[in-house]
């Protein structure tokens, strides 16, 4: 497999630097100096772990679509273990799975969208594609450390035109680029509650035209929950290479492996009990992802610059345990039977290239730029159960030769062609139309048991249009539209627990996004965002709650339309520096970003399968909060800098009947919450940095998702309070 992506990735950059070769000015020898153009940068106020990216960010276009940076390097935020919930504060609107305490699978989602592993957004990593498969399987099991990143980029719906037709948007994780010292070397030691130990250490340097960067991070802890300890280690690699001015190379890889133990859920009575308890001893996931990537970008001219993109992914996610209910095992509330437990194994092949262009030109007097490119992916996943051992450890072998239970195969082809151009008009006035059209192939072969075999193919554009106007040097207001796109998932059309039952006439989601909004800062003391939006969600896929004579299942069908709109909002406001820009008494600034939002389905009667009809009109919408909002208060001075942050999300629905309980804990409501964190940390000698904080400080009981089958099913606690410290140094 490795020979061929390398094969692949070669005869990809060789075809299409040819090409960019023949774009050459008439008369020009490629071993011509290019001059560029002298760029004036602004210098900006600086507003602690949030930015904005401008009309363009390398050779893609970002004018006039809603977007946040997290600088992550200028958070206080619990990176160690991938603290979300701070890390993600000033994004707004960000609806957060929090039972997952390893910090290693992200559930994030905004406008009324689902969080289950970040599956509405393009996950990517430096550009390029995490996920497990992004138009078939688009769960990310891995997510990067966060003391690797730089950033990590949110660029909202309109991001489909350019990414993918996902109505989420972008999640970009961006890494840390190698020191132009020629070693550099930076470590951080962090223990904490509950057996938490993590070590990340990055080596990095640049001599001559070669650069080069590792990381290593290991993480294993016992779990804030019974039977929940994890042991984690990611690894990455990257050199860079420039021969010339004008060409840049990259070759990086990343590996991660996890096992960790999964707790189980509960019901309510259950988690009004103890929620550290667990009644699952013998249930194990264990993940391993690779990814190796190369690079290839090409300033040919001041106006025209190339970039290509080859990558893969080869990855695979094994379970074994025991997910029956929780609420009706052999008449007991939460035995388990102690019987040989279920193994389902995932093997993930995945193929990709993306070649963009960006070319800046002259029209009527006017300058105005070119987005473009074309993509193409291929896919493979198998899916396998069988019935393993009757033990209690992480051993996911067959235990018989006869017992395979699943064997299916699922196949994805896409190709993309895309293009947006800003078209500016004045000093102030710029208006951005784009179109993508994609061809989406997609093939399941279900070998044991036979259910179907299938061969879909789609071919379809997405157009979009997005508008700024400048009201000021540092304020403008932005608009865009731009349509979406979501074919029926392979777990669509898989049941997920045996309790299950598929519709068989599952159709494609499509529908789109709107955003108005306002942005920009105030000199040095006030930065602010605020918006509104509508999404519209058609043929979208969910599950209802139905009982009949064999008892309560989940069915999986089309939910009809669903509708979201609302207003996000980010203002951070500094008093200090209003006072007195040039004061010596450090800075101070209170931040808020929230959502305020209305997500229903706008359709009536669906047929619920087994001649049942559910009136779905006026029905709120899954895992969608009326309300969330956080906000914060940050004291800076000199090096030291301390956090206080409060999150509230509203209640939230598990299913789309909005049931309120259920004797099980696998569906009913999610009741709304608030949790705060503190966090601080202080630099020494420019070298040395400590870091500490609480999570949960008040100790909050709370839970953020009901699950259906695994990871439980029931009700999956988040974290009670728990406190960490950091120690760290950079030479």
């Amino acid at each position: 497999m490795a020979s061929r992506f390398i094969k692949f990735s070669f005869a990809t950059t060789l075809v299409l630097v040819s090409c960019s070769l023949l774009a050459q000015q008439p008369g020009q020898s490629i071993n011509d100096t290019i001059k560029l153009k002298t760029l004036n940068v602004e210098s900006k106020p600086e507003f602690k772990g949030i930015e904005r990216l401008g009309d363009t960010d390398g050779t893609v276009i970002t004018a006039g679509k809603k977007n946040e940076v997290i600088d992550v390097t200028k958070t206080d935020a619990n990176t160690a273990v991938n603290n979300t919930r701070q890390t993600f504060a000033k994004v707004p609107g960000l609806m957060i799975w929090e039972n997952d305490g390893t910090g290693i699978q992200v559930g994030i989602s905004t406008r009324g969208l689902s969080p289950n592993r970040s599956w509405e957004f393009n996950n990517r990593q430096n550009g390029y594609d995490i996920s497990a498969d992004p138009f078939g399987y688009p769960e990310a099991y891995y997510a990067p450390p966060f003391e690797f990143l730089q950033s990590v980029q949110f660029v909202r719906g309109a991001a489909s035109l350019q990414f993918g037709p996902q109505f989420g948007g972008l999640v970009n994780y961006v890494f840390k680029k190698p020191d132009t010292a020629a070693i550099s070397i930076e470590s951080y030691q962090t223990a904490g509650s509950y057996g938490v130990f993590n070590s990340a250490t990055i080596l990095s340097g640049t001599k001559g035209k070669l650069s080069y960067i590792g990381m290593f991070n290991h993480r294993n802890a016992d779990g804030w929950r019974n039977n929940s300890r994890y042991n984690y280690n990611t690894g990455y690699g990257a050199i860079y290479y420039q021969p010339t001015k004008t060409i840049r190379l990259k070759a990086e890889y990343t590996q991660m492996g996890f096992l960790s133990q999964q707790a189980g859920g509960l019901t309510d009575s259950m988690f009004a009990v103890d929620a550290r308890q667990s009644f699952r001893s013998r249930n194990w996931l264990n993940i391993t992802w690779k990814m190796p990537s190369v690079e290839f970008n090409y300033d040919i001219n001041e106006q025209l610059t190339l970039n290509i993109k080859a990558f893969a992914l080869f990855g695979d996610r094994e379970s074994i345990g025991f997910t029956g209910n929780i609420g009706k095992t052999n008449g007991d509330l939460n035995a388990d039977p102690l019987t040989n437990r279920q193994v389902d194994t995932d093997n993930y092949t995945n193929y990709g290239a993306e070649a963009r262009i960006l070319y800046n030109y002259k029209l009527f007097g006017g300058n105005h730029t070119l987005a473009g490119g074309l993509r193409y992916s291929t896919g493979k996943t198998t899916r396998i159960r069988y019935i393993g051992n009757n033990g209690t450890d992480a051993d996911f072998t067959n235990a018989f030769a006869d017992s395979l239970q699943r064997d299916f195969e699922f196949g994805t082809t896409n190709l993309a062609a895309f293009a947006e151009n800003i078209f500016k008009l004045g000093k102030r006035l710029t208006i951005t139309p784009g179109i993508r059209f994609e061809y989406l192939s997609n093939t399941g072969n279900f070998v044991r048991p036979v259910i179907f075999q299938a061969n879909t193919k789609r071919q379809f554009p997405l157009v979009g249009i997005g508008i700024g106007y400048k009201t000021g040097n540092t304020n403008n207001v932005y608009a865009n539209f731009s349509q979406a796109f979501r074919p029926v998932l392979y777990g669509d059309i898989t049941p997920a627990a045996t309790t299950d039952v598929i519709d068989p006439n599952l159709k494609d989601a499509t529908g789109y996004t709107a955003d108005l909004g306002w942005r920009g800062n105030v000199s040095s003391w006030l930065n602010y965002d605020v918006s509104l939006f509508y999404l519209q969600y058609n043929n979208r896929t969910g599950r209802l709650t139905l009982t009949d004579s064999s008892g309560t299942y989940q069915y999986v069908t089309n939910l009809t339309n669903s509708r979201t709109m609302g207003a996000e909002f980010y203002v951070e406001f500094n008093p200090v520096k209003l006072i007195k820009p040039q004061t010596r008494w450090g800075s101070i600034s209170l931040f808020t970003a929230g959502t305020i939002q209305n997500a229903e389905y706008t359709k009536g009667l669906i047929n619920g399968g087994t001649n049942t009809e559910v009136n779905m009109d006026g029905k709120k919408v899954e895992y969608a909060p009326a309300l969330v909002i956080r906000s914060g208060i940050n004291y800076s001075y000199k090096t030291f800098s301390t956090s206080l942050q409060v999150s509230h999300t509203g209640k939230v629905y598990a299913d789309a009947n909005n049931t309120e309980t259920a004797k099980t804990g696998n569906t009913g409501l999610v009741p709304a919450y608030t949790v705060a964190d503190w966090s601080a940390s202080i630099t020494l000698k420019s070298h040395y940095i400590i870091k500490g904080g609480i999570n949960n400080l008040f100790n909050q009981r709370y839970f953020t998702r009901r699950a259906g089958g695994y990871p439980g099913p029931g009700i999956l606690p988040a974290d009670g309070r728990t406190f960490y410290i950091t120690v760290g140094a950079k030479f």
